[in-house]
């Protein structure tokens, strides 16, 4: 009996039709969102060629190459702004 029970259980219930699956309430949902995937476009999205404004601009000339640019530029702007904040502390005290 108890491996009788077990063998019953690895063999999948028997569908009866193909219609009646397709009739199921969800299959025109189902069928719809399928459509709709497959209206969808394919592959890589398109490369914009002309960036707008300075964000995008400076993202498509330095970090789309592995370029070592961006850091020398932070580098350069922490610098810069500290030497800007002793110099006003000098302006300031005297």
């Amino acid at each position: 009996m108890l491996f009788r029970r077990s063998l019953t259980t690895l063999i999948p219930p028997k569908i009866v039709s193909s219609n009646q699956v397709a009739k199921a309430p969800n299959a025109k949902r189902v069928s719809n969102m399928v459509n709709f995937y497959k209206s969808l476009p394919q592959g890589p999205a398109p490369k914009n060629s002309n960036p707008s404004g300075l964000i995008n601009w400076y993202k498509a000339k330095y970090f789309e190459k592995e370029s070592v640019q961006p850091l020398l530029h932070l580098t350069a702007a922490i610098l810069t702004s500290q030497r800007w904040e002793t110099l006003r502390e000098t302006i300031v005290i005297e």
